[in-house]
């Protein structure tokens, strides 16, 4: 039987997962706003991604101005870092993709070790 402490403990790693997610959601979908006029599309192409541009837009605008007015660093910030790591990540042949899956993934498995020693962390990962 689940006592009152752990299920309120329950419902506040819920939340806040959720609160992680739709943040996520939102700075990936305003990510793809700021990028989707890079590319010059044609004919279906264009016109289906225009009216999920603009849908998306709909949807999002409102939350992520809230977002970057609570917090206009956090947020630019946030997406510089993440279109830096998709244009890097782009960037790589394959042999070098499988490498930095790799790499990612045993950085997530340790990353309470990386979080507290940081880039020193990274000399042993390898």
């Amino acid at each position: 039987m689940i006592h009152l402490d752990e299920a309120i403990e329950i419902t506040k790693m819920e939340r806040n997962k959720e609160t992680h997610n739709a943040l996520e959601l939102l700075l990936t979908a305003q990510l793809f706003l700021d990028i989707f006029d890079n590319y010059n599309l044609t004919g279906l192409e264009k016109k289906y991604g225009n009216m999920f541009h603009n849908a998306l837009e709909i949807k999002t605008i409102k939350h992520y101005n809230e977002v970057y007015k609570n917090d206009a660093e956090f947020a630019l910030n946030s997406l510089n870092i993440k279109q830096r790591m998709i244009t890097q990540i782009a960037e790589l042949n394959e042999a070098d993709a499988i490498l930095l899956s790799e790499f990612i993934k045993k950085f997530i498995d340790n990353i309470e070790i990386a979080r507290k020693k940081g880039v020193v962390f990274f000399d042993k990962i390898i």
